[in-house]
C-alpha cells in the first residue's frame, strides 16, 4: 500500500470513527502523495462533502525567526515544501536583523511572507509579530529554524491537535531537546535522525502523552484556544520559559498539551541562543525567576514526571487498577501513570490550588485540593472509601507531613489488602551527604529547608511497620558514582556498616515499596469453608447436595460461602477469604461435584503430613510450558469431566499416586484446597481464567509447594460443558508477562 491510499485508508477509519476533522487531515495528506490529477479530483470531492458538513481543518500558520544561520532557515523551509501541503499551510518567517544574506534569500521566496526588524527582537515578540501576519483563523506552528521536517511529522501534529476538542497544543519528538521529549536512541549524524523517522512516524494506537509543557522548538497551538489564552508572553524576551508559560495557561484554560509520540523532528540544537555564549545561562536562571514570580510557584519542581514512582506499580499495563498520588503538584506523574495504564482509574490531591487547576486538565484524571501535611492530623482524612485504590503513590511527602504515623495509616487505610505505597525518599548514605558530614561538620542535604524531615532506611522500615506496612521492596535511583579520592573513606564505611540499608553509597534517592499487613485473624484449625463463585443456582444446589454428603472428620465442621454477581473469580475468591476465618479453605467451581465421600480426611491427612505444601488440587501439571497452555505440560492426578453438557463423562487418568502427594507447577482450578491464605491476584486477572495457574505461582513465590491430592480413583466430576473462551488471550498474555 503506498502513502496515498495509507492515508486515504486512516481517513475512511477516523470517518467511521465519527472524528470529521481527523479524517479531513488524513484525506489531505493522501491528497498531497496523489501522482496524477484524476486521484486528486476524486479526494478534492471528499475533502469537499466534509467542509460542506463543517469538518474542515484551518490552515497552519509556520512561525519561523530568522537570524543570521541562512543555512539552516534555507534547509528548514525546504524540509516543509518537501512534506507538507501547500493548500494547507503557510510560511510566515521573522527575520530579526540577520546580516549573513538571510534577508536577501528570504526577500525572493514567492511562498513566505516575510517580516523584516532592524533589531533582534527575541523569541517571544517575533513569535508574536509572525502570528500577527497569520491568517486569521490559522493554527500556528512554532518552529526553529535549526529544524528539519521529515514526512508526516506535521501531519501527526496536526492529528493530534484534533484528537478532541480538549487539545489545545501537540509538540514534537527529537535527537536535541530537553523535558523526556528526546529520542532514547543515540544517533552520529543528521542522516540518522532522518531515517528514524521515516519509521517512527506513523499510526500509533497511543501515541500521546499528556505533559505540563512542550518545548517551544517545534510546538503547535490550536487558533481558537491561543484566542483565549494570549500571546507569548514578551516579558520573558530574549527567550526561554515562554514556552512553558503559554503552555501553563493552556493547560489553565482547561486544555491538554500532547507530546505525539509519532511525530519526530531532526534538531540541531539552540543554534541561535548558542551565540550568547555565557550570557544564556544567565538568561535561563532569570527567566526561571520571572515564570516562578508570574505563578508564585516553584514551578521547575512540577514540570517533569518521576518515572520511578511508577516502575514499581507491578500489574499488567491493561489492568483496572485504582491510582493515588498524594502531592500530585501538577500531575505529571499522575499523566505517565494514565498514559502507561490506560484502563486505571487515576486520582490525586495537592495542597496548591493553582497545582490543582493546571492537573485537572488532563483527561481521565482526578484532583482535588487538600493539605496534604495534615493528612491523620485531627481527623483529616483522605475523601476516599476504604480499600479504594491498589496503589498510592507519595513521592518525598514523609519528609513534610505534621505525623508521618498517622499519614502513613490514614494512606493505609485507603489501600486494598492487596495495596502498595511506593515512597520516594533521599539516601542518608550517599557519598554527598556523608563525606562533608563526617570531614568538615556539614550537613549537606541536596535543598533541603529547616522543615524537612531527615529519615534513614531503618527509620523508614520502623515507620512502615508501626503503620501497617510490610517492606517489599527498595529500589536505588540517581546513581552518581563517588570522586576517587573519596575511595578510602568510602571503604572504611563499608567496613563499619552494620545497617540493613544494603542499597549502597552511590544512589542519591531511593524507591521504598511497601505492602498493605494482611490483618491477623485468629484462624480456626478445626473449620473446613468451601468457597464457590455461583451463577447458576440450581448447579450450586447440586454441589451443595454433594458437599453435605461428605464424611466430617471428628472435631472438625464445616462452612460454605457463594459469592455472587461478582465481576470475576479472583474478586470473589478474595471476598471470601476475608470473610472466612476457616484455616482450610476449599475454592471450587459451582459445577463440582466431590464424590468420594473421604475428601475431606484426605486433604486434611495431606496437610497436616505437608506443612510445606499450601495449595492441592486434584489435576494439575508440572514442567509448565512457556505456552501457558498448562494441559500441554506433564499432566498428573485424575478426574472425571463433560465437556460437551451432555452426560457423557469420561475419567481422565494421568500420573497419579495412591499413597503420596504429586508435586505440581500449577493446577487446575476446578478445585483448589488451601492451608494458608494467600491473596487472589485481583490486580492482575480481572476475568475467569489463569486464576489458578497464578495461586499456584504465589503461593510458590511465597515458598509453599503446590501437589495433587493422592488417590486411587476419581474424587470428583466436573460437569463443565462448553467452557467460555471470553477474554482468555488477553488473561494469558497478563499471566506470562508476570510470571514467565
Amino acid at each position: 500500500m503506498n502513502d496515498k491510499e495509507q492515508f486515504r485508508a486512516l481517513g475512511e477509519y477516523y470517518l467511521k470513527k465519527g472524528n470529521l476533522r481527523q479524517a479531513y487531515i488524513a484525506f489531505q495528506q493522501a491528497k498531497f502523495y496523489c501522482q496524477g490529477e484524476e486521484e486528486k479530483v476524486c479526494i478534492e470531492a471528499v475533502l469537499g462533502e466534509l467542509r460542506h458538513m463543517g469538518a474542515s481543518v484551518p490552515k497552519v500558520a509556520i512561525i519561523i525567526l530568522s537570524w543570521n544561520l541562512k543555512d539552516y532557515t534555507v534547509q528548514c523551509i525546504n524540509s516543509i515544501r518537501q512534506t507538507t501541503p501547500e493548500e494547507s499551510r503557510e510560511i510566515i518567517v521573522v527575520d530579526n536583523g540577520s546580516t549573513d544574506g538571510s534577508v536577501e534569500w528570504l526577500a525572493k521566496q514567492q511562498d513566505i511572507i516575510l517580516r523584516c526588524n532592524n533589531e533582534n527582537h527575541g523569541f517571544p515578540k517575533g513569535c508574536n509579530e509572525g502570528i500577527a501576519l497569520a491568517s486569521e483563523d490559522a493554527d500556528i506552528f512554532l518552529l526553529n529554524n535549526d529544524t528539519v521536517l521529515p514526512p508526516n511529522a506535521l501531519f501527526w501534529l496536526q492529528m493530534g491537535l484534533y484528537e478532541n476538542d480538549k487539545v489545545g497544543s501537540t509538540g514534537s519528538k527529537s535527537n536535541y531537546v530537553s523535558n523526556f521529549q528526546s529520542l532514547e536512541q543515540t544517533f552520529t549524524k543528521p542522516e540518522e535522525v532522518l531515517e528514524y523517522a521515516v519509521q517512527a512516524n506513523v499510526w500509533n494506537e497511543n501515541p500521546y502523552e499528556s505533559k505540563i509543557y512542550l518545548v517551544g522548538f517545534a510546538h503547535l497551538i490550536k487558533r481558537t484556544v491561543l484566542d483565549k489564552i494570549g500571546l507569548l508572553d514578551e516579558r520573558f524576551s530574549p527567550g526561554n520559559s515562554e514556552d512553558v508559560d503559554i503552555c501553563l495557561r493552556i493547560r489553565e484554560a482547561g486544555y491538554e498539551n500532547y507530546l505525539c509520540h509519532n511525530s519526530v523532528i531532526l534538531h540541531f540544537g539552540s543554534q541561535s541562543f548558542q551565540k550568547l555564549g555565557g550570557e544564556f545561562d544567565k538568561v535561563v536562571h532569570r527567566n526561571i525567576d520571572k515564570l516562578n514570580a508570574k505563578y508564585g510557584i516553584e514551578m521547575q519542581n512540577y514540570f517533569y514526571p518521576q518515572h520511578e514512582l511508577v516502575t514499581p506499580v507491578g500489574c499488567h499495563e491493561d489492568a483496572s487498577v485504582r491510582i493515588l498520588q498524594v502531592g500530585c503538584g501538577a500531575g505529571a506523574t499522575l499523566a505517565w501513570a494514565k498514559r502507561k495504564f490506560k484502563n486505571a482509574q487515576i486520582y490525586g490531591v495537592e495542597k496548591n490550588g493553582k497545582l490543582v487547576q493546571i492537573a485537572s486538565s488532563i483527561q481521565g484524571i482526578h484532583v482535588q485540593t487538600m493539605d496534604v501535611e495534615m493528612i491523620g492530623m485531627n481527623g483529616e482524612c483522605l475523601p476516599f472509601d476504604e480499600g479504594y485504590f491498589n496503589y498510592c503513590i507519595l513521592g518525598d511527602e514523609l519528609e513534610r507531613v505534621k505525623n508521618p504515623l498517622l499519614f502513613l495509616r490514614e494512606i493505609q487505610r485507603c489501600l486494598n489488602p492487596q495495596g502498595e505505597v511506593i515512597i520516594s525518599m533521599r539516601n542518608m548514605k550517599h557519598w554527598s551527604v556523608i563525606v562533608p558530614l563526617m570531614v568538615n561538620d556539614r550537613f549537606m542535604y541536596g535543598n533541603n529547608k529547616s522543615d524537612d524531615r531527615v529519615l534513614t532506611v531503618s527509620e523508614m522500615k520502623k515507620l512502615l511497620k508501626d503503620s501497617g506496612f510490610e517492606l517489599a521492596d527498595i529500589y536505588p535511583v540517581d546513581l552518581e558514582n563517588y570522586p576517587e579520592e573519596y575511595g578510602p573513606l568510602i571503604d572504611l564505611f563499608k567496613s563499619l556498616d552494620q545497617s540493613e540499608n544494603t542499597v549502597g553509597y552511590d544512589a542519591k534517592n531511593l524507591v521504598i515499596v511497601a505492602r498493605k499487613q494482611l490483618a491477623v485473624t485468629e484462624l480456626d484449625e478445626n473449620k473446613i469453608c468451601f468457597i464457590t463463585a455461583v451463577n447458576d443456582e440450581e448447579m450450586y444446589e447440586r454441589c451443595i447436595a454433594h458437599i453435605n454428603q461428605l464424611e466430617v472428620p471428628a472435631g472438625m465442621y464445616t462452612d460454605v460461602i457463594a459469592i455472587r454477581e461478582a465481576d470475576c473469580i479472583t474478586e470473589a475468591y478474595n471476598a471470601a477469604m476475608r470473610e472466612s476465618d476457616a484455616k482450610y479453605k476449599i475454592y471450587l467451581h459451582q459445577d463440582l461435584m466431590i464424590t468420594d465421600e473421604r475428601f475431606i480426611e484426605r486433604v486434611l491427612r495431606l496437610f497436616q503430613d505437608n506443612p510445606t505444601i499450601g495449595i492441592c488440587g486434584v489435576v494439575g501439571a508440572s514442567e509448565f510450558p512457556k505456552s501457558c497452555i498448562w494441559w500441554d505440560g506433564r499432566m498428573k492426578g485424575t478426574f472425571i469431566d463433560d465437556h460437551e453438557a451432555e452426560g457423557n463423562f469420561q475419567e481422565y487418568r494421568y500420573e497419579w499416586d495412591e499413597e503420596k502427594p504429586l508435586d505440581v507447577d500449577v493446577l487446575d482450578g476446578l478445585i483448589l484446597c488451601t492451608q494458608y491464605d494467600v491473596l487472589w491476584r485481583e490486580d492482575l486477572l480481572n476475568k475467569w481464567h489463569f486464576y489458578d495457574a497464578s495461586q499456584c505461582f504465589e503461593f510458590r513465590r511465597q515458598g509453599y509447594r503446590a501437589a495433587v491430592i493422592p488417590a486411587e480413583h476419581s474424587l470428583v466430576e466436573h460437569h463443565c460443558g462448553v467452557v467460555s473462551m471470553d477474554s482468555y488471550m488477553e488473561e494469558r498474555q497478563k499471566f506470562y508477562d508476570e510470571y514467565m
